[in-house]
C-alpha cells in the first residue's frame, strides 16, 4: 500500500434505516448509534473513554465525544452527512482529531494528525463493519462540505 501523504481526518458512513426517522430532522439517533459502536472498537482498541464522554454528548449539529490513548486526547464530531442525493441517504460522518489547548484551538490552526498515526488504522477498521463507508482526506472534506 502506498503510504498517505494527506492523513484521513473524516469517516463517510452508510447507517441503517432504522436509525432515520421522519422527526428526527438532525438525525442524532444514527449519530447516538454510530457513537455508541464507536465507543465499543476504541475500547477494544486500548483507549478509555472519560466517564462524562462515555455514550457522547449532544450538540445542535450532531453528537460530540471523546476519547483518550496514552497521553493523546481524540475529539469526534458525529453528524448527519450533508450530501444527500438519492444514492448516498442514510450517511453520518465521522471527523477525527486530536484535542488541543483552548488557546491553541481560539487562535491556532486545528493541528493534523500525523499520517502515520495508529488512530487512521483503528479508524479504518471501524469502518470495515459497515456496508458502505468511504475516508476523505481534509481537502476532500473542505471540498465536499
Amino acid at each position: 500500500m502506498e503510504p498517505i501523504q494527506e492523513p484521513t481526518v473524516a469517516l463517510i458512513l452508510e447507517v441503517p434505516d432504522e436509525f432515520f426517522k421522519d422527526e428526527d430532522h438532525r438525525c442524532i439517533a444514527a449519530a447516538y448509534y454510530v457513537c455508541n459502536l464507536l465507543e465499543k472498537h476504541l475500547i477494544e482498541n486500548d483507549h478509555t473513554i472519560p466517564e462524562h464522554w462515555s455514550g457522547g454528548g449532544e450538540e445542535d449539529w450532531g453528537v460530540m465525544f471523546r476519547s483518550q490513548h496514552r497521553d493523546e486526547t481524540f475529539n469526534f464530531n458525529i453528524a448527519l452527512w450533508p450530501d444527500m442525493s438519492p444514492n448516498d441517504m442514510n450517511q453520518v460522518y465521522i471527523c477525527y482529531y486530536l484535542r488541543t489547548s483552548f488557546w491553541k484551538s481560539l487562535f491556532g490552526k486545528q493541528s493534523m494528525i500525523d499520517p502515520s498515526h495508529a488512530i487512521h488504522e483503528v479508524m479504518t477498521k471501524f469502518c470495515q463493519d459497515f456496508k458502505h463507508f468511504r475516508q476523505l482526506t481534509q481537502s476532500q472534506f473542505d471540498k465536499e462540505i
